[in-house]
């Protein structure tokens, strides 16, 4: 008789739920096999930053939510290898991955496919190019937080004022925002910040955000939490995402330059490793025609915890 028992499993201090082993069973199931190799690639609390410098940082996982998004990426894959193929282990579900990655086509977004072809690498150890290519991803087809989306109905901006003008004046996360305490309120060079410290930001970055828009509302909340969570946990129906979108909006414009400027302002691009001799981003496709400054982008892309500029011309500046 097969007997089923559960316990917590804790990985560096992280809740990763309750881990189910099938006595009996020689390796487990697939679903305990995926989670055993990913959490054996974990390593919460160090810096990805710093293991850059090694070459070696992209066979782990630095964060729990990506370690909890790339394990329901592979179940999900090896939920499709035992049903089409009966594969019993991950190792025999290994030749099925572009056939999974195929059938995904037309049925989820591009940005969907290609994270899933990531965790598909990162379970088996292998650059995701070495697996079928992905559809491109383009601006045009992004979805997320444009427009109205069913869950809107469940959230009112008129009784929330408070915590929508929270929103828009920080750029905070949804995790960022919901950890917030008062006494991680900075005020230097006649400006209000709010720190990001260890690994309350995504991947562990620590930064500081300005403070723009309801300044008062922003600082009122935090003196008067003190070093208590200021907004707690927010309404899953909250667009946040929308909400770092107008803050990201409204950050740029204060920092955006002239076009003249920004023509005879040199710029380094990290991304490409090379000075750009202006300081014009030129946008393609749907925007073409459109220009951003390259300087006010960088600003921006700091603040909001990453530190590309092409991911603030095609996430975040729609509205502009």
């Amino acid at each position: 008789m097969w007997v089923l028992i559960s316990y917590p499993f804790n990985a560096a201090g992280d809740p990763a739920g309750r881990r189910v082993i099938l006595l009996g069973h020689k390796q487990g199931s697939l679903v305990f096999q995926i989670q055993e190799k990913l959490s054996a690639l974990t390593r919460y609390g160090k810096s990805k930053h710093s293991a850059k410098a090694g070459g070696e940082y992209k066979k782990y996982i630095y964060s729990y939510k990506t370690f909890k998004d790339y394990l329901d990426k592979c179940c999900r894959f090896a939920k499709f290898c035992k049903s089409n193929h009966n594969c019993k282990t991950i190792e025999a579900c290994k030749p099925y991955a572009n056939q999974y990655l195929q059938s995904l086509a037309g049925k989820e977004s591009a940005w969907t496919i290609k994270a899933v072809a990531s965790a598909i690498a990162k379970l088996y150890g292998i650059s995701s190019k070495e697996l079928d290519k992905t559809p491109s991803r383009h601006r045009a087809d992004i979805k997320r937080s444009r427009g109205e989306a069913k869950q809107d109905k469940h959230f009112s901006e008129a009784k929330n004022a408070e915590l929508v003008s929270f929103l828009k004046a920080t750029g905070l996360r949804r995790s960022e925002a919901e950890s917030l305490r008062g006494n991680q309120l900075r005020y230097h060079d006649k400006q209000y910040f709010i720190a990001v410290e260890g690994n309350q930001g995504k991947g562990g970055r620590e930064r500081e955000l300005p403070v723009i828009g309801n300044v008062a509302l922003v600082v009122s909340l935090m003196e008067k939490a003190g070093d208590k969570r200021v907004l707690g946990d927010i309404h899953s129906a909250c667009d946040v995402h929308h909400y770092r979108g107008v803050y990201a909006c409204n950050l740029y414009k204060q920092y955006a330059r002239p076009y003249k400027v920004c023509l005879l302002t040199p710029f380094y691009d990290k991304e490409r490793g090379r000075l750009c001799l202006n300081s014009v981003y030129r946008c393609r496709t749907d925007k073409k025609g459109c220009w951003y400054d390259k300087q006010a982008m960088l600003t921006v892309s700091k603040a909001l915890g990453h530190n590309r500029i092409s991911v603030i011309a095609s996430n975040y500046l729609y509205d502009l």
